[in-house]
């Protein structure tokens, strides 16, 4: 839970024998053998405080998070959220202190993250009073947002580029261009752009010992669920590689290293130095 302005090193939530069952006919009654999802769940998290649930599949943890926001209630016990309960609260209120990522969720439009990450300063647009919280993010929402980002460590990498191409196409008009070819021209002006920025930081010949690791036998396996510790782990386990990652002043984030590393076996490819194949979301670089 990230600190709250003027709320750290306070108790966030207090949750007190929480009970919840999901409700499966249609008067809203329980239906025979309806189990309980939890039972008598108590604890507390500071603000700033780091929690982790973990359990196996349909052991409650989807719906925890879901009544900690108050989309789902509770049959029994109570949560309080920074002193106040939870359902006394307004929506607009739990909005503003709490924000709920679904692991999985589908996207109708191409959001990119600064956009998803924006949303989050919509409950703040309503207390303004502006309607129903829509209206143009100031800078004060970009300032924030940006922090917040930074704060987590959010880098752009090379494999998040394909998920750009629909909100460029829908932008970018082609004439005289076949049906069906826009994404591809507009995934070669990337791929262009990519490789001219890599040739004025870097010659492929200082990056021979990386190529001969690759010739060797060694694959990498990257994508935008890997997480950064991979990527310095593949860093570290090439001689030199480390030297060359340096020239983009990644600093020492392993998120930042993650963007880099990606950048370069991407530039390799694009130079005919490495092969690359597409397997579902994710890519494969060999010599």
């Amino acid at each position: 839970m990230r600190e709250t302005e003027g709320l750290s090193n306070r108790l966030a939530y207090r949750v007190d024998r929480l009970s919840f069952r999901y409700r499966h006919d249609r008067d809203g009654q329980f239906g025979k053998g309806s189990e309980w999802a939890l039972t008598g769940l108590t604890f507390e998290v500071l603000s700033g405080e780091v929690l982790g649930v973990i359990g196996p599949n349909g052991s409650g943890k989807t719906s925890l998070l879901k009544l900690l926001a108050r989309v789902l209630r509770p049959q029994e016990g109570e949560i309080h959220l920074f002193g106040s309960q939870i359902a006394e609260m307004s929506q607009v209120a739990i909005a503003q202190l709490v924000a709920l990522v679904p692991q999985d969720s589908r996207q109708i439009f191409p959001f990119t993250i600064a956009d998803t990450v924006m949303m989050g300063r919509f409950p703040h647009h309503r207390s303004k009073g502006r309607l129903f919280g829509f209206g143009l993010e100031g800078p004060e929402d970009i300032r924030l947002a940006t922090q917040a980002m930074k704060e987590t460590d959010v880098v752009p990498r090379i494999s998040d580029l394909p998920f750009v191409i629909p909100t460029i196409s829908g932008k970018v008009e082609f004439e005289t261009v076949e049906d069906g070819k826009e994404e591809q021209i507009i995934e070669k002006l990337i791929q262009g752009a990519v490789v001219a920025v890599f040739n004025r930081y870097f010659n492929v010949v200082d990056l021979e010992d990386v190529v001969t690791r690759f010739k060797a036998g060694l694959n990498a396996e990257v994508g935008d669920t890997m997480p950064s510790g991979g990527y310095v782990k593949l860093m570290n386990s090439i001689d030199g590689f480390n030297r060359s990652v340096a020239k983009l002043d990644p600093g020492e984030k392993p998120a930042m290293i993650a963007s880099a590393v990606e950048f370069i076996l991407e530039g390799l490819h694009l130079n005919k130095r490495l092969n690359k194949d597409r397997v579902g979301g994710k890519a494969h670089y060999r010599g």
